[in-house]
């Protein structure tokens, strides 16, 4: 816990930071790591989904669940197969 809030401390510039160590600092439950991500990815991410779905509810909650599993779940490179024809078919 102690490095945990040191390393916290110490990092400023989170733009700055590989998506990896973003990541590894998500898996650590690190906030403001998180929060970089979030900003770095949604866009894009909502922009992508909304290009295939062709519904900007359903694109938005594709990508908040996305970046849920990326805070709860520690992960981002690999989506889980069929993430989005699932969603379709709900």
């Amino acid at each position: 816990m102690l490095n945990e809030l040191f390393v916290q401390r110490m990092i400023k510039d989170y733009h700055k930071l590989s998506d990896h160590l973003l990541l590894e600092e998500c898996r650590l439950n690190n906030l403001r790591a998180y929060d970089q991500l979030f900003e770095r990815y949604f866009g894009k991410l909502y922009q992508f989904s909304l290009n295939y779905v062709k519904n900007s509810a359903v694109a938005e909650e594709l990508v908040m669940d996305l970046m849920f599993n990326i805070w709860k779940k520690g992960w981002i490179w690999r989506l889980p197969e069929n993430s989005v024809p699932t969603c379709l078919q709900q």
